[in-house]
């Protein structure tokens, strides 16, 4: 998939990926996990990870990853893993493309947890304005004072 200046996650863009993980998460308790289902992502041998990169400039530097993929045992369910992005506009292109591709596979639920966390407000926020409604909140899910947000979007065409 190729859209705008979104496209299918490959090999050769592991190293950019990364880095920009590391960029915008820093050592945060979130960065071994997103960096183990970037790796699965990577491989292509797990429909449950699959990813997107959105590009920025006449070079194509990764500028946002995308990390989402079906729910096992769940039909018609897709989970983001992760929204990473250097701008707003990234994070909607990537989630944009999420939408497209979940409902040419005929998706019926697109589920995200998200931690209430700073680093995650525009992801959030990004994820909102593409018609994700809040399903639940949980208070203190990963810690004292941090909870986590589960948004959902049913409609996926």
């Amino acid at each position: 998939m190729n859209v705008g200046n979104v496209r299918a996650l490959v090999a050769e863009d592991a190293a950019a990926a990364r880095a920009l993980m590391r960029d915008q998460l820093g050592g945060s308790r979130y960065a071994l996990r997103l960096d183990e289902q970037l790796e699965r992502a990577i491989s292509g041998a797990d429909v449950e990870y699959r990813g997107f990169v959105a590009l920025s400039g006449h070079r194509g530097h990764v500028n946002g990853v995308a990390l989402f993929g079906r729910v096992a045992g769940a039909g018609g369910v897709v989970k983001v893993h992760a929204l990473v992005g250097r701008t707003s506009q990234s994070l909607l292109m990537l989630a944009g493309a999420i939408l497209e591709c979940s409902a040419s596979d005929q998706a019926r639920l697109i589920v995200c947890e998200l931690a209430d966390d700073p680093l995650f407000v525009e992801c959030n926020s990004a994820l909102r304005q593409l018609g994700f409604a809040e399903d639940a909140f949980i208070p203190d899910w990963y810690s004292d004072g941090l909870g986590m947000f589960v948004l959902a979007r049913r409609d996926t065409g």
